[in-house]
């Protein structure tokens, strides 16, 4: 009787050092960094004044055409971004998030072979024409993500496992245009030809769901890999003022978290 007291005496201080070491706690909020690219395959919204040339040559092995100063009708649109994103958990599971993002895109509107040309002025019978290499679009967006998080599982291990839905509302915060001509002397239609093309659509939205991968401890500061798939939720928008927004598009994203606050979640590690 006398040596299981003593046993015990002597093994319950270890068991209970053990079973402390195994609970943990992270803060519930943290900060995120955002990077990520955003891809989208939108049409071409060809501008009435730009004049393409018809099929010149016909190669009967390929059964395809080849087309002089023609546009093509379909444009990849890559946007990069970058964003602040303050992340809270509710609990073991579910984390909802909020911040900002700044994004940036260039298009290009050239053709598939030499120069196309662009109709600057038209008064009874004289049309004007001008020589165009490319066109280049540069914009600047400043949107708000909004987003929730669900992990798979509820201890915090080294690797783990999400699923994320969300909505961004991005705004365009300028848009510059670039024009290439084939003569230096046609560069006083630049003006013009800007004002012909217009703009891109001042304000665009998206629903995205998501998939992730967390790397290390939410105690510390830790990393996550995730692909998106963002779908438009408003209509008739443009990308740029040469592409139709199209419905759907894919996206990856790597983020940063540093942990901050007092408030704290409990949790074990596996």
């Amino acid at each position: 009787m006398i040596k299981k007291i003593l046993l015990n005496l002597l093994f319950f201080p270890l068991v209970l050092l053990a079973q402390e070491e195994n609970v943990h706690e992270f803060p519930r909020l943290r900060w995120g960094i955002d990077v990520g690219v955003e891809m989208f395959d939108g049409s071409a919204l060809k501008n009435p004044n730009i004049r393409e040339s018809q099929p010149y040559y016909y190669d009967s092995y390929y059964y395809d055409d080849f087309y002089y100063n023609s546009l093509r009708d379909s444009y990849n649109y890559i946007r990069g971004y970058i964003g602040v994103k303050p992340e809270y958990s509710l609990n073991h599971h579910f984390a909802v998030a909020a911040g900002v993002r700044f994004s940036y895109n260039r298009s290009k509107l050239e053709p598939d072979y030499d120069c196309f040309l662009w109709k600057v002025s038209e008064k009874d019978l004289i049309t004007n024409y001008v020589q165009i290499n490319k066109i280049s679009q540069n914009n600047f967006y400043a949107g708000i993500p909004l987003e929730i998080k669900c992990f798979t599982s509820k201890s915090d291990m080294l690797v783990r496992q999400y699923f994320k839905a969300g909505m961004l509302f991005n705004v365009l915060v300028a848009s510059h245009n670039s024009v290439e001509f084939v003569n230096e002397r046609m560069e006083k239609y630049a003006d013009e030809i800007n004002r012909q093309m217009g703009k891109p659509s001042s304000m665009s939205g998206y629903l995205y769901l998501g998939i992730g991968l967390k790397f290390g401890r939410m105690n510390y500061p830790f990393g996550s890999v995730e692909i998106q798939m963002p779908v438009s939720v408003f209509k008739d928008k443009k990308l740029a003022s040469f592409i139709e927004e199209p419905a759907a598009g894919f996206g990856i994203q790597t983020t940063i978290y540093i942990p901050a606050g007092k408030n704290k979640l409990s949790y074990v590690y596996k």
